[in-house]
């Protein structure tokens, strides 16, 4: 309030005042004895230049909203009574910021405040701290309206549903989603829903495939919780980095020190990007003796982590994060393999499923004690979601054996080294029994229809079998009375 629109100063008297920075008129603002009371009564009442005196918050205001139909605007507006309302204001910012994807520092730009202050001039902008976190109360509030949206009901298997009946689709194979309880119960309804269908495979034995990038992040994730603190330390080195381009220089000029070939740039995890982690880690542990250095020497970055209650990155937590770097790595390239969009994926599972189970069974080995924390972690969630087998979905195995580079062979051979012989036999004999059943429903779907569309053409098809047969057999009579002849 004081520095917006009051100036303190001492009377002649030693007495200390106020005075309005848009008028003349100066009052007593003795710490102990006088109020702000005063101060805001001239502004909102008395002051004539004041940009506070013309709004009364209690005073409602008109305004023209466009009347909308079916999301489109009619041209015609009607009249709503607004009432001034700081909470109301301090919403739409945080909302301008989700809606349009702006950054928080976005209200600290003199743009903003610029057009904030003609708007309205009375208003005290938030920081981007508290505009953080009036989005993420925002995100809280409308998640909770959605649970409550879809509690006890099957949204989404009304709407997979629904979508297949538009376009047309009567022969739903699979329906691929995350892992989600929510879910689970939509694939369950919806094998409901649709298992009258004419083209229904085997009961939609095979419709639900789990996201098996999802499950990995899982699995992954599980393991890196452990040791979480190496990871944020490491990330506030990335963060006070990124966050300026004063603070970039000094980052640079310290590359530049210690001798750093390397012209890669400094990554930020996104928490929604599953390979971000994997990305910010391997390219700022090459940086590892700039950001050690610019610690000693740059007096900014030293008060930064004086602030960051987890400390500055150690040498511990280098070490640390270049081993989790060597699973990553298996994580990320996996990761591109299962979320390609210019060529089949399905096939790829097989292979990667157990290059990941080889990975956590052999770092579980490791002499580092760390490693093997983080190895045994994650083969917890790994048995969760895939050491069942039965609850895998046979079709990510049957891919493989259509596969003409593998086939059957190949995974009964994984299956034998990858188990003990019994239970690779027996997983083998799953495979082939999904392989078995999917083959006589397809036989049997092709006989029936044959069946239907048979009729009036039968004859005909006979008579044209017979002709060729009969050609057939005379060609090879006399290719042979040609071959006695040629002996």
């Amino acid at each position: 309030m004081w520095c917006k629109n009051f100036t303190k100063f001492i009377d002649e008297g030693g007495k200390r005042r106020a005075k309005c920075n848009y008028c003349v008129k100066h009052f007593a603002s003795e710490t102990k004895t006088n109020g702000t009371s005063t101060l805001w009564n001239h502004l909102n009442l008395m002051c004539l230049k004041s940009p506070f005196r013309f709004v009364d918050r209690k005073q409602s205001t008109l305004k023209l909203t466009p009347i909308q139909e079916g999301g489109q605007e009619t041209g015609k507006s009607s009249i709503e009574k607004v009432v001034y309302n700081v909470e109301d204001i301090r919403r739409a910012i945080a909302e301008f910021v989700i809606i349009d994807e702006q950054p928080f520092k976005v209200v600290e730009g003199e743009g903003f405040k610029n057009l904030m202050a003609k708007a309205l001039p009375n208003f005290e902008l938030s920081s981007r701290v508290t505009v953080a976190r009036d989005c993420l109360k925002i995100y809280q509030r409308e998640k909770e309206k959605l649970k409550k949206l879809i509690k006890n009901q099957h949204t989404i298997a009304k709407g997979i549903e629904a979508c297949t009946l538009e376009w047309g689709i009567e022969n739903l194979f699979t329906v691929t989603l995350d892992n989600a309880s929510a879910n689970a119960a939509a694939i369950k309804h919806l094998k409901a829903r649709i298992d009258d269908w004419k083209l229904v495979i085997l009961g939609n034995e095979f419709l639900h495939v789990r996201c098996n990038v999802h499950i990995l992040n899982l699995i992954v994730k599980n393991g890196l919780d452990e040791q979480i603190d190496p990871i944020f330390r490491i990330r506030n080195a990335v963060k006070y980095v990124k966050s300026s381009s004063s603070r970039f220089a000094s980052f640079k000029s310290h590359v530049e020190k210690v001798k750093i070939d390397n012209h890669g740039l400094l990554s930020l995890d996104v928490e929604t990007r599953r390979n971000s982690i994997y990305t910010m880690l391997d390219t700022t542990v090459k940086f590892k003796k700039a950001f050690t250095r610019m610690y000693v020497d740059d007096h900014k970055y030293q008060k930064y982590y004086r602030e960051v209650t987890k400390g500055h990155p150690s040498v511990d937590d280098w070490k640390i994060v270049k081993a989790f770097i060597m699973f990553l790595n298996i994580s990320y390239q996996t990761t591109l393999k299962f979320s390609g969009s210019l060529y089949v994926t399905s096939n790829a599972f097989f292979h990667e499923f157990f290059n990941v189970r080889n990975a956590i069974i052999k770092y579980s080995y490791n002499e580092d004690l760390i490693l093997i924390d983080m190895a045994n972690m994650m083969k917890g969630k790994f048995d969760k979601y895939w050491g069942k087998f039965e609850n895998l979905n046979m079709l990510l195995f049957i891919a493989v054996v259509l596969d003409p580079g593998y086939k059957m062979k190949y995974v009964k051979f994984i299956l034998s080294i990858s188990y003990n012989p019994l239970v690779g036999k027996l997983k083998s004999d799953q495979v082939t029994g999904a392989l078995t059943r999917l083959y006589d429903h397809y036989y049997n779907s092709f006989s029936e229809s044959s069946n239907d569309n048979s009729g009036g053409e039968t004859s005909m098809v006979s008579e044209v079998g017979d002709i060729l047969l009969s050609r057939w057999a005379k060609y090879l009579e006399d290719k042979g009375d040609v071959e006695k002849k040629m002996l």
